[in-house]
């Protein structure tokens, strides 16, 4: 098994799963709509970028770098996910980023936990409110549970006994963006 706990090319881990972390990070601020333009081209504005590498910088404080990071497709997304990493961990433990389109806006809790891929100890997951508001929900309460507010630039950490399922995490903190700036700024 590697250091951040996924399989090994050796075949699947022995025993049983251990628990799994999973971070859910909605995006910072992002510029207004134009009229007439799509959601889905908003990207980040000088504030979200700055909010975005703070979440990033919290972890790296609270030493609690996940080992994969998932991210809509959508580039207020995407930024988010890459300023957080780079502000996380040095080039050596930076996780990798992958797109997973069911983040997208309008992502079902049931779809984005079955897309979570198996074998990982921890993963963030950068999306957009409601759909992440109702996966933290969906995690801790089961899948009609009511939908956590996630503010922009919030972070979320759960934790499930092995792979995520509806109902099976604990909410371990959940924090906004004030509380995330003062604990980047020990940094």
């Amino acid at each position: 098994m590697s250091e951040d706990g996924s399989m090994s090319e050796g075949g699947p881990r022995q025993g049983r799963p251990g628990p799994m972390r999973i971070y859910l990070v909605r995006h910072g601020d992002a510029e207004p709509a134009a009229a007439g333009a799509a959601d889905a081209g908003r990207r980040l504005t000088a504030k979200g970028r700055r909010q975005s590498a703070r979440v990033g910088a919290a972890l790296r404080v609270l030493d609690d770098v996940p080992a994969l990071v998932l991210t809509s497709p959508l580039p207020r997304a995407r930024q988010t996910a890459e300023l957080a990493v780079v502000a996380m961990a040095d080039k050596r433990r930076r996780p990798p980023i992958r797109v997973l389109d069911r983040l997208a806006p309008g992502a079902y809790a049931g779809d984005v936990l079955d897309a979570i891929p198996t074998g990982t100890r921890s993963v963030m997951l950068v999306g957009h409110q409601p759909a992440l508001g109702a996966l933290v929900g969906a995690l801790i309460g089961g899948l009609h549970a009511p939908p956590i507010d996630l503010s922009k630039a919030s972070l979320a950490c759960l934790e499930a006994p092995g792979a995520p399922r509806p109902g099976a995490a604990a909410l371990q903190y959940l924090v906004r963006r004030s509380v995330i700036a003062a604990i980047a700024g020990n940094a």
